[in-house]
């Protein structure tokens, strides 16, 4: 069993015997360790686009979990129903701030498709005449 100093609970945990470590509990010289619960962080909101065609799309990030998927952003979505965008992190569940999805429709109305830009066609080098 993992124990730690009564007197000083935030000591390094040991382990001991699970019937000595009830009789020293019982005494008052020993505390059962419990492991510190695991951080829950708040997710950090924003609406961003897309560098190739400036799509705008929600992104979500949490500076507890740091999951890594999607370039900069951890969770990121573009459709036409943010308010049913949930995220997973940190064992909750988080919707989309109103705000957040007021502002994501706002520059989904705004957006246009930029143009596709075609690359001209490499036209071979023409000599300069001479000086």
């Amino acid at each position: 069993m993992k124990c730690v100093d009564a007197a000083n609970l935030k000591s390094q945990p040991f382990d001991i015997p699970s019937g000595l470590a009830r009789i020293l509990i019982n005494k008052g010289f020993a505390a059962e360790w419990q492991p510190a619960a695991p951080e829950k962080g708040t997710a950090a909101w924003g609406v961003l686009s897309f560098q190739f065609d400036g799509r705008p799309f929600i992104a979500a990030n949490c500076p507890a979990c740091k999951p890594k998927s999607i370039s900069h952003a951890q969770f990121a979505y573009d459709g036409d129903a943010p308010q049913a965008m949930t995220i997973r992190h940190c064992g909750i569940t988080e919707f989309a701030p109103a705000h957040i999805v007021e502002n994501y429709l706002a520059a989904l109305k705004r957006f246009k498709p930029r143009p596709r830009v075609e690359r001209e066609e490499l036209q071979p080098a023409v000599a300069r005449p001479a000086i």
